[in-house]
């Protein structure tokens, strides 16, 4: 059920309130859009090298030259839009407070499967609800998910996910092999050639990083807005005249929506 507002906020100051979070708003949604499309800081990765035995005299440049390789993942695509909709939390609330203090329109919106989401709305709020959903869906779309040609499991230690099993490759050095041309007789000695050959020396392991999100936890979230989005439209249409408390929305709203990320990493 919807929080109870505490009492006792003069509309006039929700007024104000809302006008004074309303390009705060917008402007962290819009930064955190252009964020979700820049795959850049959802991907990082960890080469490190692994030689077969001890090179007898390897030096600090030999050591240096094969020192780990690190690509940090600079977000966590679940975090930025977990604190994205709790900074957003209380401009929703005001919304809720200036709409029912200016109508008698209320409606529960109830879920395809009966239960009630938010009971007892104003037909404005559901309004502006229908808006705010539609730009949710937005960034929800946004949100990277897992390549799907990688298998991935969680990293608990860096809370985040990496791929099940590292990809390998393998590093050769030259080494000075002694080919024989012509085996030695009574009459000449054997003849040979010096070359290089390709000599198995260590591998490189590398395991991929990643702040995006599974594909099933993309769609559900996705299919949770476009429900409570649906939910709220028919609420629209079975509004009656009465007059109500005010009500705060925000938290049961963003912890529907947000359910299937409390799933990450668990």
């Amino acid at each position: 059920m919807a929080d109870t507002v505490a009492a006792g906020i003069l509309l006039a100051q929700a007024l104000a309130r809302r006008e004074e979070q309303k390009s705060q708003v917008l402007e962290l949604l819009g930064k955190l859009k252009a964020t979700l499309d820049t795959s850049k800081y959802f991907v990082g990765s960890v080469k490190t090298y692994h030689p077969h035995q001890e090179t007898p005299g390897e030096t600090s440049l030999t050591q240096a030259t094969n020192a780990p390789e690190k690509t940090l993942v600079q977000a966590r695509s679940w975090q930025l839009v977990t604190k994205l909709l709790t900074a957003i939390g209380d401009h929703w609330d005001v919304n809720a407070t200036i709409e029912e203090g200016n109508t008698a329109a209320f409606v529960d919106v109830t879920l395809e499967d009966g239960s009630v989401l938010l009971p007892h709305v104003p037909v404005t709020l559901l309004m502006w609800l229908e808006k705010q959903l539609a730009r949710l869906e937005d960034i929800f779309k946004s949100i990277p998910t897992l390549s799907g040609d990688k298998e991935w499991q969680w990293d608990a230690n860096e809370n985040m996910y990496a791929t099940r099993e590292p990809k390998i490759t393998v590093k050769t050095q030259k080494v000075p092999t002694s080919f024989i041309l012509a085996p030695a007789n009574k009459e000449h000695p054997a003849q040979a050639q010096r070359i290089d050959v390709d000599k198995e020396v260590g591998h490189y392991r590398l395991v991929e990083k990643s702040g995006a999100i599974p594909e099933s936890t993309h769609e559900a979230l996705i299919s949770r807005v476009r429900e409570v989005k649906l939910a709220v439209h028919d609420a629209l249409h079975k509004a009656n005249t009465i007059e109500v408390e005010q009500k705060g929305i925000a938290k049961p709203l963003f912890a529907h929506l947000l359910a299937p990320l409390t799933e990450i990493g668990g």
